[in-house]
């Protein structure tokens, strides 16, 4: 008897069934709504938070069209009720203004943040909800009822869930519509119904109207339609009409999932309004691309419209950012993706039990019965893993989370096969579901900060890996309420989004992500004090490798104390003279731009003399020197910025700094 056939025999009261799982949807509920209550602003919140509020009110999909409009307008709803100020059509370079107008709009509004942050996340967490739900309906269609239920317990206390459950980004949304789209195409291979192909194509056009990853659905849904076919081998003369109908079925699914798109974009080509324009425009955004095939694919989707500008304008931004992006893993910087991330990533952001009933899977569910189920639930993770692997964009485990409903309910399939085919072994499971929950609850409420006790725990996350897998900026709140308990009032802070937003009294140290384009005030080469610095920049992910890394030397030592697992805390005198050169450098770039040559030499030099040996504060420097037309004073920081560059982390150096490619390649 197959495992499913023995799951759906066992007996269970329908109401204590439905109490049960309705108790586990109350528990994520308290969950997501106690952390977040504690958690800043993550740094793409904000972002999308303004997004959905100018998509209502001006039908602006240029606002943030990195990402479609789905999961932004449902977050932005609950602020159309509220007597916020009112707002314009942003203008300038596209991403950038969006960026500019996000702190304004959430920080100096007649409401305050927070309730702008609360209303937001919990109308996004509605993603999450609806994906728990689908995963127990699902997984007791497929499955079985107890195997849905352990797998809905499972998904209540993940933490990677419960991490990004009731955030405003587009991950959580992904996720929901992605495992729908699946679990629809398989009810509709079950029974061709005309009901189950359209309930399909709205899966899929969700999916795809959520985030641009969603196009990888096409892919999943084309082999899980081959392996259908693949099952019905000896019956040839069948096959034949099977193959065409479900290529009718894939077509018809396609076609749905772009008229769904473009009802998210009101039926509208251009992304913004009458008098505003995309910048750079999609034609020129696109003949940046490396690839030749991809730009000729976008200028032609764009040319018949075929699909929304802005839906282009934002994949062509994926693109562009799949060619390369700075990585931190296992304590090092690589200037690019790597393609071993998102694995070793995976293993170290989930928890031991659950990894160990997917190990214990493949011997838990070798029995006949359940191929099509298993298939359904294993190639869409392994396609999606796949492509991410190939991605080159390693920002955080969250651009996989697609991957967890289909695993988490193989997991509990196989959690259940195992204790209830070996009676010796119910003991040993209970025991490791147990300790699903058990590692969940003690992270709380840092979820976003979670690794698993093999790779450290959650404190030590932070020398493994960063970005949204440990510090999003989320650790604001906690700190100030920890300075405030500590009566601190020396101190000085490195984060990417400013502090003082969150009360705290500290003063701002550069951030690698902003330092070049916001530099502001000079910085105390000396400091003595409390030194705050956010896991992002001890660990040197926007800043570059080893001694091109400013906050090195905290990396390096044991802090003090942690706050939020993400947050490190010194207490001491410090030498921040790297840290000060490389905002004096990036105010003179500041200066050169404004046509103020003698307040950027004056800041150049000061530069130079506070990290003479810094490629970028020389390169700097030759810079401006040049722009005064003093090229023969200018020579010997010329050549010493490239000496260094070309013994410190050449390839990182030409490759992700900018005033040492520039004077790079003009020679």
């Amino acid at each position: 008897m197959s495992c499913a056939g023995k799951a759906n025999q066992t007996r269970h009261s329908p109401r204590a069934y439905a109490v049960a799982a309705l108790v586990l949807i109350l528990v994520l509920a308290t969950e997501l709504v106690l952390s977040i209550r504690l958690q800043s602003q993550t740094i793409d919140e904000g972002q999308h938070i303004l997004a959905g509020h100018q998509y209502w009110k001006h039908r602006d999909f240029g606002s943030n069209p990195e990402h479609p409009p789905l999961v932004k307008l449902v977050a932005a709803l609950p602020l159309l009720s509220l007597n916020l100020n009112p707002t314009a059509v942003l203008s300038g370079p596209t991403k950038a203004a969006n960026v500019n107008a996000m702190f304004p709009f959430l920080y100096q509004n007649r409401v305050d943040a927070d309730t702008i942050l609360f209303r937001t996340r919990m109308a996004a967490s509605l993603f999450t909800f609806l994906l728990a739900v689908l995963l127990l309906v699902g997984g007791y269609e497929m499955l079985g009822p107890m195997p849905a239920l352990l797998g809905l317990g499972l998904l209540v206390f993940d933490p990677n869930i419960l991490a990004n459950g009731a955030l405003v980004t587009t991950d959580v949304g992904e996720t929901c519509f992605l495992f729908a789209s699946v679990y629809a195409f398989y009810r509709y291979v079950k029974k061709q119904s005309a009901t189950n192909l359209v309930w399909c194509g709205v899966a899929v056009s969700l999916a795809l109207a959520a985030k641009h990853s969603g196009l990888v659905i096409l892919l999943i849904l084309g082999l899980l339609a081959a392996s259908e076919l693949m099952g019905r081998i000896n019956a040839p003369v069948r096959i034949g009409k099977q193959a065409v109908r479900l290529a009718t079925a894939l077509a018809a699914i396609v076609l749905m999932g772009c008229a769904g798109l473009w009802v998210f974009y009101t039926f509208r080509y251009s992304a913004r309004p009458e008098g505003a324009a995309l910048n750079p425009p999609l034609d020129l955004f696109a003949r940046t691309l490396r690839k030749g095939l991809q730009t000729n694919v976008v200028l032609t989707l764009a040319r018949f419209h075929v699909l929304p500008e802005s839906y282009l304008w934002g994949l062509t931004d994926i693109l562009v950012a799949t060619e390369g992006r700075v990585t931190f893993l296992l304590g090092r910087v690589y200037e690019t993706g790597q393609w071993f991330y998102f694995p070793l990533v995976f293993l170290m952001k989930s928890t031991l039990p659950f990894l160990a009933f997917l190990v214990a899977a493949p011997f838990a569910l070798r029995r006949r019965g359940l191929r099509r189920e298993l298939l359904f639930l294993a190639i869409p993770p392994l396609v999606f893993f796949a492509t991410s692997m190939s991605s080159g964009l390693n920002l955080g485990v969250r651009h996989i989370l697609p991957i967890f409903p289909f695993l988490i309910l193989i997991a509990a399939a196989s959690a259940w096969s195992l204790a209830t085919r070996f009676p010796i072994l119910k003991l040993p499971v209970a025991l490791l579901v147990f300790g699903h929950v058990a590692t969940s609850l003690h992270v709380y409420p840092d979820y976003l900060t979670y690794s698993n006790e093999i790779a450290g725990g959650p404190s030590k996350s932070y020398r493994l890996m960063t970005d949204s897998n440990i510090d999003w900026s989320q650790g604001l709140t906690q700190a100030a309420v920890y300075i405030s308990q500590h009566k601190i009032s020396e101190c000085w802070f490195a984060n990417r989004i400013d502090p003082a937003l969150y009360g705290i009294p500290c003063k701002p140290l550069p951030n690698g992500l902003t330092f070049r384009r916001a530099a502001g005030a000079p910085v105390s080469p000396m400091v003595d004090g409390a030194v705050f610095i956010s896991a992002n920049e001890a660990a040197g992910q926007a800043w570059g490798p080893g001694e091109l890394n400013p906050y090195q030397q905290f990396f390096e030592k044991k802090p003090d104390d942690m706050i939020a697992n993400s947050i490190l805390v010194f207490h001491g005198a410090f030498d921040l003279s790297k840290a000060a050169a490389l905002n004096r450098s990036a105010r003179a770039q500041q200066f050169l731009l404004q046509k103020k040559l003698d307040d950027a030499l004056s800041e150049a030099q000061t530069a130079a003399q506070l990290a003479p040996e810094s490629a970028e504060v020389q390169a700097t420097l030759c810079q401006v020197m040049i722009q005064m037309n003093q090229k023969e004073q200018a020579e010997p920081a010329c050549q010493l910025a490239l000496s260094i560059a070309r013994r410190v982390y050449p390839e990182y150096q030409f490759l992700r700094v900018p005033a040492v490619r520039a004077i790079g390649t003009s020679r």
